[in-house]
């Protein structure tokens, strides 16, 4: 897939630590930019009760040429968060793509991805 357009949207529960989850989704982000595909990305997306980042990513995404789709689990999920934004790019081959937890200060730190 050279110079395959890919999507790029990271996830995480509205109450895990934000800032935890957009590290995560950097670091993966940077991971695949760094093999020398193109993204366009939205920041990571939650479940929070309104929708709103659910819309947002789909603004952010819809009206791009794209090849293929990453969804990036950075924390716990509710489907239906997931759901909300794959739906409409259903046609396109996806990855979904678990990240695991880190070690900080020698303990296991993981937001259920």
């Amino acid at each position: 897939m050279d110079n395959a357009r890919i999507g790029f949207v990271g996830f995480g529960e509205v109450n895990s630590p934000r800032d935890l989850i957009e590290r995560k989704c950097r670091a993966a982000q940077e991971a695949v930019e760094a093999m020398g595909f193109a993204l366009a990305a939205t920041p990571p997306v939650s479940d929070d009760p309104a929708g709103e980042d659910v819309r947002r990513a789909l603004r952010d995404l819809s009206g791009k040429d794209l090849d293929a789709l990453i969804l990036c689990v950075a924390g716990w999920i509710p489907s239906h968060a997931v759901m909300g934004v794959l739906g409409e790019f259903k046609h396109l081959p996806m990855l979904l793509w678990g990240l695991a937890g880190h070690y900080e200060n020698g303990r296991l730190v993981t937001t259920a991805d």
